[in-house]
């Protein structure tokens, strides 16, 4: 079976418009929530693919599963630091 063609990773967005007397934690308060939100909405959209309108094999489902997990994991796995402190520059 031929693979799946996978759209490539979007461009950053530019929402990084700030006063320069911002700081980080203010920064990461701005940011996170829109971030988290759209993160949230685009999988809902690529749920939708699973819908009766759509036909699909499971081999495309599981290349579709895997790079959502593989973007996501490492992401995940930095998260810890940051909570303890660990990483913060």
């Amino acid at each position: 079976m031929a693979k799946m063609r996978v759209v490539p990773d979007p461009a950053p967005v530019d929402d990084d418009e700030a006063s320069t007397e911002e700081t980080k934690r203010e920064r990461f308060l701005r940011l996170a929530p829109k971030r988290v939100q759209e993160a949230v909405h685009r999988l809902k959209i690529v749920g939708n693919c699973a819908g009766y309108g759509y036909e699909y094999t499971p081999d495309e489902i599981k290349q579709i599963m895997d790079k959502l997990f593989d973007s996501v994991e490492p992401r995940h796995e930095e998260m810890p630091k940051l909570e303890y402190g660990l990483v913060n520059g």
